[in-house]
């Protein structure tokens, strides 16, 4: 979309913050990314088979739960701190760095004038919500944005606010630095990735490193999500490239100041901790399972209105109580 801004006072001069959309209070977001299916009007007869095909529809429906804020605000926060960093010289600083290190085919050290950005965590139980919660919150913000003019001057650019790409299984970071140039080329429409691809023979993985944090800079990337980075635990047990992974996330921060988002099961908070390098980058938001009490009755309740039985059920304290002991607390469990 092309880019509309909207005075921002603590970046009044910063077109990537000022292109952003406003942010929502916690009524608005609930609001923006609930889903709901409408309740079967028993008035209209419908066959058992019919009733079974509706069933697919309670899929449609969502109900965000109390997390949602906090994995918008800090979604928010990530891009803010991602493009807060961005003026001129810093950008020139950093682009001269890595090229240099591109010519010499080599990883890139600009840890003399990076600012550490402001990258998190997501971890909670499986089957809680959190990556369909993301995916929802991600479609309140364009995805790209294109620049032609700030402030009366020219101002060629685009500006991608997000990636959302997933751990490789065995943690390779070529696989990931190619995941993430084959999502640049599926919002920009370039070649990067099929470029990389022909090059691999004669790039070593560093210049693969340096150019990707290049395009980051770039076309002005705001945050990286990294789903399912619990993969990092399997690799660590079989002896995989998880220590390799874990320092290029850190040296893509580093080198370009952008947000990194890890998503994943809780897990893997303890290995978050045992690194020195991600410890303080990881801090971030934990969920567990919902407890016996309002959140889950909300949710429930919503729920319990897409009956497509023959006869209307109407929920009971009892029935409450059976749906929490099978579930567990687990919103995933009531859809299976």
């Amino acid at each position: 979309m092309k880019a509309e801004y909207r005075f921002v006072p603590a970046y009044p001069d910063n077109p990537f913050i000022s292109s952003l959309p406003k942010r929502l209070t916690a009524g608005e977001l609930m609001e923006k990314i609930r889903s709901s299916i409408p309740p079967w009007d028993r008035s209209v007869q419908m066959s058992s088979v019919e009733r079974l095909s509706h069933c697919n529809k309670i899929y449609e429906a969502f109900y965000p739960l109390h997390f949602a804020p906090t994995i918008y605000n800090l979604l928010y926060n990530g891009m803010i701190g991602s493009y807060a960093q961005k003026n001129s010289v810093k950008a020139i600083r950093q682009m001269t760095a890595i090229q240099n290190a591109i010519g010499r085919n080599q990883r890139p050290c600009t840890t003399t004038f990076s600012t550490q950005s402001m990258s998190c965590s997501i971890l909670g139980i499986s089957g809680i919500g959190k990556s369909s919660t993301i995916a929802r919150i991600l479609n309140l913000f364009p995805q790209v944005i294109e620049h032609t003019e700030f402030e009366g001057s020219p101002f060629f650019c685009k500006q991608i606010n997000y990636l959302n790409v997933q751990c490789p299984s065995d943690c390779s970071v070529k696989a990931m630095c190619t995941d993430i140039l084959l999502q640049i080329d599926r919002i920009l429409g370039t070649e990067y990735a099929a470029k990389a691809v022909r090059r691999r023979q004669s790039v070593t993985l560093d210049a693969l490193v340096a150019q990707l944090s290049q395009l980051c800079i770039t076309h002005n990337i705001g945050v990286i999500i990294i789903d399912e980075i619990r993969n990092v635990l399997s690799a660590s047990t079989k002896g995989g490239n998880h220590g390799r992974l874990v320092r290029f996330l850190v040296q893509l921060m580093n080198d370009t100041g952008i947000c990194a988002v890890l998503v994943g099961t809780t897990e893997v908070g303890a290995f978050f901790d045992s690194e020195p390098h991600l410890a303080r980058r990881t801090r971030g938001l934990r969920i567990g399972a919902l407890e016996y009490g309002e959140p889950f009755y909300h949710l429930l309740a919503g729920l319990w209105q897409m009956q497509y039985t023959q006869f209307y059920q109407p929920l009971t304290d009892r029935m409450e109580g059976l749906l929490f002991e099978i579930s567990g607390g687990l919103p995933a469990c009531w859809h299976r």
